[in-house]
């Protein structure tokens, strides 16, 4: 899905309208942080909600990066699981419980374990 979607399907649409950026994602498999995973394996989400969400609401909750991140996430959460409820026809919040959950535990839990490769959904001690 990674490779059709993010690398193809993208890239096509890209030559055929001639854009010259194609900087869509970076090496997330490299990610050392949870924080470091969310921000580089889809750039045009991420830059999307950097500029229109998070630099706002960092400005609204008086320069707070945790609010203006617990606002990201949720807003992501909600969004995909109204993508998927419109998709498939039904409401079934996976997405907002394990990213509005788990996805904001992770990234606290690991934004001091630096120097850590991460593997799924668990740290290996890759170096």
């Amino acid at each position: 899905m990674f490779y059709g979607f993010l690398h193809c399907w993208l890239n096509l649409f890209a030559e055929l309208l001639r854009f010259g950026d194609r900087l869509f994602y970076l090496d997330w498999w490299n990610s050392t942080t949870y924080a470091d995973y969310y921000r580089s394996w889809n750039l045009v989400v991420h830059d999307w909600l950097f500029t229109y969400v998070y630099a706002d609401t960092w400005m609204i909750f008086n320069h707070s990066k945790k609010a203006a991140m617990l606002v990201v996430f949720m807003l992501s959460a909600v969004v995909h699981e109204y993508i998927l409820a419109v998709a498939y026809g039904f409401f079934f919040p996976v997405v907002l419980c394990v990213f509005g959950t788990a996805g904001v535990a992770f990234v606290f839990v690991t934004k001091k374990k630096t120097g850590l490769v991460m593997s799924g959904t668990c740290s290996c001690g890759l170096r």
